[in-house]
């Protein structure tokens, strides 16, 4: 089952915040983001408090102004305790994370080209089916052999993973990058 990811960003970021929803959502993944999902004259802090209890994954956009918005600390406090809760940080201009979610490795990201292999770390901890899932549909969709081997990297480190978690999953993943193979 697909994670449900909640965007948090300062409004200075809105834009790439659109592009990652945009991205999550070519791989499947609901995600909620504040400008585009709350509505005109809606209760918002009912509504991300809300969405906040109900979401498995935290993707925070960090950056020179996120800390400086009050919000953005509280989602994040939200989430770091909900024990439940993966949290992304991704830094946008090399800001660490502070606060309650100090202790948290962030990972930097170019804002104008967050790719779906930027959140595996996050996404293979919350739902390690899901993650594997993910990327054999990654590799399907190579186009050449040189882009399914580059994506193919993407799972070696979790190979030995996979072997542990029994056949049928191992199985599911030779057969999908059989399939591709044969369709080249």
């Amino acid at each position: 089952m697909s994670p449900y990811v909640f965007i948090s960003y300062q409004s200075k970021n809105k834009l790439v915040a659109g592009k990652l929803q945009a991205t999550l959502s070519e791989h499947g993944i609901h995600s909620f983001l504040a400008h585009e999902d709350i509505s005109v004259s809606e209760e918002w802090r009912t509504h991300l408090i809300d969405e906040l209890r109900k979401t498995d994954v935290f993707i925070c956009l960090l950056s020179e102004k996120y800390f400086e918005s009050v919000w953005c600390s509280q989602e994040a406090g939200i989430a770091a305790f909900r024990p439940n809760t993966t949290i992304i940080p991704l830094s946008l201009d090399g800001m660490m994370p502070k606060g309650f979610i100090s202790h948290i490795q962030s990972t930097k990201v170019d804002p104008s080209n967050i790719e779906i292999r930027n959140l595996l770390p996050g996404i293979i901890k919350h739902n390690f089916d899901f993650a594997v899932s993910l990327i054999t549909q990654i590799i399907s969709k190579s186009s050449s052999f040189s882009g399914a081997e580059s994506n193919f990297e993407l799972i070696m480190p979790h190979i030995p993973a996979l072997v542990q978690f029994g056949s049928s999953l191992s199985l599911c993943f030779c057969s999908i990058f059989i399939t591709w193979a044969v369709e080249l």
